[in-house]
C-alpha cells in the first residue's frame, strides 16, 4: 500500500505509548462531521471508522484501509492531542469521491487534532473540522445469530472477496433451540442440522464462534444463473466445520480451507 508523508510539526512523536485501555481494543463509527460549523456530507453509503490498539490506529472512510502508529499527548489517556507518524494505506480501486474522502481523512488525522473521549463518544477536532464518533457496539449493535434472516452478500476465496451477480440473493436462518439451519440459494430451498458455539470456549479462531454442519438437503430445481453461486455456498455449508464472526449487521462464515460467505442482516 502507499504511504503518506509523516507529520511535520516539530519532531516526530515516539512510537507506542502504552496507551490506556479506555481506547485500546475499541472501534468507533462517525455519527456527525462538521467543517466550518456546517455539516460536511460524506459520500453516500460511507462512514468514518477508527479502530485503536495500544500502539496502532486503523481508519477507513469507505474505500481503503489505512493506519499507523500513534501517541496521545495530554494529561489523561482519554483526552489530548492525537499524533500519528507515517500512515500506510491499501490501494483499492474506488471512484473519485471515495478516493478524495480517503485523502481528506489522512490529512485530518495527520493534522494533530485534539481528541476527547467521553464514555462511548469520541470527538476529534482541528482547523474547523470536528468528527464525532460512537463506539461501534452502540452505533450498530451486533445482531443475534439465532433467528435473524441473513442475506448473502458475497463469498470469500483465500482472503479475496468476490461477488457473483444473481437475480435474487440467497439467505440463511439459524435456529439454535432446534440446532437447525434453513435457507435458500436464490433457486432452491435447503436445510440441515448445525451445532453452534459462541466462541466462549474457544474455536478455530480465538473469540470466534464455531459452526458444526450436518448433512444439507436441498430441493433440486435447475437454475443455470445460480450454478457458481450455489457451488460456493454449498462448499462452505458442506465443509463440516466453520468459524463465524458477527460485527453489527454483518456475518462472516469461513471454513478451514479459507472459503467463506459474507452476509448482512435483512433488517439492516
Amino acid at each position: 500500500g502507499r504511504s503518506s508523508p509523516p507529520a511535520t510539526d516539530g519532531e516526530d512523536p515516539p512510537i507506542g505509548n502504552g496507551f490506556d485501555p479506555t481506547l485500546s481494543g475499541r472501534e468507533f463509527w462517525s455519527s456527525a462531521v462538521t467543517e466550518g460549523g456546517e455539516v460536511r456530507p460524506l459520500v453516500d453509503g460511507t462512514r468514518i471508522r477508527l479502530t485503536f490498539t495500544e500502539e496502532h490506529l486503523g481508519a477507513s472512510a469507505g474505500c481503503n484501509s489505512m493506519g499507523g502508529s500513534y501517541t496521545i499527548d495530554g494529561e489523561s489517556p482519554d483526552s489530548g492531542t492525537l499524533r500519528m507518524q507515517e500512515i500506510s494505506m491499501t490501494e483499492m480501486g474506488c471512484d473519485g469521491p471515495r478516493h478524495a474522502q480517503d485523502d481528506w481523512l489522512i490529512a485530518f488525522l495527520q493534522s494533530s487534532p485534539t481528541l476527547q473521549l467521553a464514555g462511548d463518544e469520541l470527538t476529534l477536532s482541528n482547523s474547523g473540522i470536528t468528527i464525532t464518533l460512537l463506539d461501534r457496539e452502540i452505533a450498530d449493535p451486533d445482531r443475534r445469530l439465532d433467528g435473524t434472516e441473513w442475506i448473502i452478500t458475497g463469498f470469500i476465496d483465500d482472503d479475496a472477496a468476490m461477488n457473483i451477480p444473481v437475480p435474487r440473493p440467497g439467505s440463511l436462518v439459524f435456529d439454535t433451540a432446534n440446532s437447525t439451519l434453513t435457507g435458500d440459494d436464490g433457486c432452491n430451498r435447503f436445510g440441515g442440522p448445525v451445532e453452534i458455539s459462541d466462541g466462549s470456549t474457544g474455536g478455530p479462531v480465538a473469540g470466534d464462534g464455531e459452526l458444526q454442519f450436518g448433512p444439507i438437503e436441498a430441493t433440486q430445481e435447475l437454475c443455470e444463473e445460480y450454478i457458481e453461486y450455489s457451488e460456493r455456498l454449498y462448499r462452505v455449508l458442506e465443509s463440516g466445520q466453520a468459524s463465524y464472526v458477527i460485527e453489527g449487521p454483518n456475518l462472516t462464515i469461513i471454513d478451514r480451507s479459507g472459503a467463506g460467505i459474507t452476509l448482512r442482516a435483512a433488517d439492516a
